[in-house]
């Protein structure tokens, strides 16, 4: 079930063969919060975290598991969560529809 936000947040994902990435824009509090995939030898998500005064701070995602993140940030990967599990059900529900 999707996480209500009450940041007013707009979803863009991005996606090819390679490469992932989703961004969340809050409207409310002019904050980002990017997810994205990078290409080496082995894959690594990193998330970046673009407050308002528009600092940006980028960590990667098994970094952020050992270490934790501010509240702020956690708020944010939250929704994205559900964000990603809703996306994956319909993608389930898609998939089995054409089978």
């Amino acid at each position: 079930m999707l996480i209500p936000s009450p940041l007013i947040p707009v979803i863009s994902i991005t996606t090819d063969a390679d490469n992932f990435l989703l961004q969340v824009n809050y409207f409310k509090d002019h904050t980002k919060l990017i997810v994205g995939s990078l290409e080496s030898r082995q894959p690594q998500h990193v998330v970046t975290f673009i407050n308002s005064e528009r600092q940006s701070r980028s960590w990667f995602l098994a970094d952020l598991a050992r270490r934790g993140a501010s509240s702020q940030v956690r708020e944010r990967m939250a929704y994205v969560a559900s964000v990603l599990e809703e996306f994956a059900e319909l993608d389930q529900q898609m998939c089995f529809r054409q089978s």
